[in-house]
């Protein structure tokens, strides 16, 4: 285990150590914080939401990644979710890719007594060869995290030194009881253990862009009362500066987050642009097929009020009046609960 302050980087050294055959020159790497408890896909998004509306800035993210000092990776570095960022990188480089990240959330922000046990985390990091299978990962790697503020750390620090020296000096060293809330001795540098099950859907945090402070007040929910709260629907939008919306291909399982500033068909345009390099000169037209099969034509108050976080199919085809000009046309996509189990998908951007 490793104990770490809040909102300090850490380098994170990744190496490909295995014989199998990759089907792909560019791996894809998933970093993300998770709990170490044994939480279903809902607890954990619920126990995220719990702690995102406890924090007085909605904007803050519970992941950080520090750019500048990593190295070794393809491309920019994408944060797809509040827990969690996206990378590309080349397995055959004979340098390790090094990624810089901090942890901004504390292992006792989990309760609202004081003097609880902090809540150990896990920093997960799972590897897709994309050309093989985009589902699964091939592998899966964590490592268990302490968080604490500065003094909390060294405190902490201190007592597990002492635990181990008591320990060593009963010379049983299976006497560690499994409530010191420990799989691993702490140390200055730590491995990542290999996990076996890799089926097992992440737990990616969006937050919704519809928060808002003046519904919740902290104090006056117990925060265990929170956890068992099912999620509030969404709010009518009333103003916003952006809507987010997540589109794929047809051919493809990964959607591409497109952010729409202004929100609005210009806003629209702009993404795509951005994301797919296509000309915005050159659409000539914007549909969306509703999931009743029903194709309408884009306006800027469909985007505005209706389309924030919405799920798509991304067709860009010819258009047949002029075909060095293109359509684009939105499908509906509804992801539906399966057997109670929330379906996961990955939001990433497109590396260039």
């Amino acid at each position: 285990m490793t104990v770490i302050k809040l909102a300090v980087f850490l380098s994170i050294a990744i190496t490909l150590k295995t014989t199998c055959e990759l089907m792909s020159a560019v791996l894809q790497s998933l970093l993300m914080v998770v709990f170490r408890e044994d939480k279903s896909y809902e607890d954990e998004i619920k126990t995220w939401q719990s702690w995102h509306k406890r924090q007085h800035n909605p904007k803050n993210r519970i992941l950080e990644v520090d750019a500048k000092n990593s190295s070794g990776i393809i491309g920019q570095i994408e944060e797809v979710a509040h827990n969690a960022v996206q990378f590309c990188w080349n397995p055959n480089e004979p340098s390790s890719v090094k990624i810089s990240i901090a942890v901004q959330c504390l292992s006792t922000d989990f309760s609202t007594q004081k003097g609880v046990k902090g809540l150990p985390l896990h920093v997960q990091i799972d590897t897709y060869d994309e050309a093989d299978n985009d589902k699964i990962p091939f592998h899966r790697g964590y490592c268990q995290i302490k968080v604490f503020c500065d003094k909390g750390a060294e405190r902490k620090l201190r007592d597990e030194e002492k635990r181990a020296n008591r320990r060593k000096s009963t010379g049983v060293p299976g006497s560690r009881k499994k409530s010191d809330g420990e799989y691993h001795e702490p140390c200055d540098r730590s491995e990542f253990y290999h996990m076996s099950d890799l089926d097992k859907p992440a737990a990616l945090f969006v937050p919704s862009e519809d928060y808002d402070t003046r519904f919740f007040e902290p104090s006056a929910i117990p925060f265990e009362s929170i956890a068992e709260m099912e999620p509030s629907p969404k709010r009518a939008r009333t103003t916003t500066d952006r809507v987010m919306i997540y589109v794929r291909k047809a051919e493809e399982q990964i959607f591409t987050p497109l952010h729409l500033v202004p929100p609005g068909v210009h806003g629209l345009a702009m993404a795509i642009r951005d994301k797919f390099s296509v000309d915005p000169d050159k659409i000539k037209g914007y549909y969306k097929r509703c999931a009743k099969g029903v194709t309408v034509e884009i306006d800027d108050d469909m985007l505005k009020h209706y389309s924030n976080q919405d799920t798509f199919i991304i067709e860009i085809e010819q258009a047949s009046a002029d075909p060095s000009c293109c359509t684009v046309t939105l499908i509906e996509l509804l992801i539906p609960p399966s057997n109670g189990v929330q379906q996961q998908y990955l939001v990433t951007s497109t590396v260039s």
